[in-house]
């Protein structure tokens, strides 16, 4: 992950984050670097639940989202209580507290964390692309095999395979 002090146990991804909702603590500070709907939907799914959210994000708006789905989630996002921080980084994480910059005042802030989470852009899933190649004659590479990527991508890789046959 992109931040130092990301390698410390209560720092997770916004999939981990999501699957143990639950067992996520009660101030969470949510790192979106994409500018995409996860980290806005889990901010809101958490604050509902009660935790004392923040979602910092580099970006003015998340960028990645279309016009009509930004205008519905931010604020349901804020009503559920979450905190939204654009035009900030996360410099560091410390001892269950991070710090974020704002990038246009360059205020730096320090705030409690139980859970951090970073929505970065993923990994690869291209595990079962591998294991065909020893047994399938010929194998097309797509969607998240590839890159973890919107699913216009994958729809597009998917196209290109089937007219490559």
């Amino acid at each position: 992950m992109p931040v130092p002090g990301s390698e410390q146990p209560f720092v997770v991804d916004h999939e981990r984050a999501l699957l143990d909702a639950g067992g996520i603590g009660g101030r969470v500070v949510i790192l979106d670097v994409v500018g995409h709907i996860e980290a806005i939907g889990l901010g809101e799914q958490l604050a509902a639940g009660g935790a004392e959210v923040t979602v910092a994000c580099p970006l003015p708006t998340p960028m990645l989202l279309d016009p009509e789905t930004m205008a519905a989630a931010l604020p349901r996002m804020a009503r559920a209580g979450a905190r939204w921080r654009p035009n900030t980084v996360m410099v560091s994480i410390g001892d269950h507290e991070v710090t974020l910059v704002d990038t246009l005042s360059l205020a730096m802030d320090t705030i409690p964390a139980d859970t951090v989470v970073i929505r970065t852009h993923g990994l690869p899933n291209d595990d079962l692309y591998f294991a065909l190649q020893e047994s399938v004659p010929e194998v097309a590479r797509v969607g998240d095999a590839v890159a973890a990527r919107p699913a216009d991508r994958a729809i597009f890789d998917g196209h290109r395979a089937g007219r490559s046959l």
